[in-house]
């Protein structure tokens, strides 16, 4: 069970939102990440052309670089619950969110 699979440079991100629905948002079509550090949590915003990807959670930071070099091939969201299943220094997404820009 993990939140983040790094891989070899990946042609696009795939994001599964808790028992909902599935993305698939090509890395070509990124604009900008954002990390911001919170009292309990960090989220991490990614700009895409059309969408933009919200995940708050824990530890993060550890995976900045990864998305930067496009070797996140998934993101996948766990309820709150969840976190003490995880090691503490694994990545955890407990809030995935994927909103339609205009």
């Amino acid at each position: 069970m993990v939140c983040v699979v790094i891989t070899a440079p990946a042609s696009a991100l795939v994001v599964w939102a808790w028992q909902g629905e599935c993305w698939i948002l090509p890395w070509s079509h990124m604009l900008s990440g954002r990390l911001r550090e919170e009292e309990d949590q960090e989220t991490l915003e990614l700009s895409f052309s059309a969408q933009r990807l919200i995940a708050r959670g824990h530890n993060l930071r550890q995976i900045v670089n990864d998305v930067a070099g496009f070797r996140v091939g998934c993101l996948r969201q766990f309820p709150p619950e969840y976190r003490n299943q995880f090691s503490a220094d694994a990545p955890f997404i407990g809030v995935l969110e994927v909103h339609i820009e205009k």
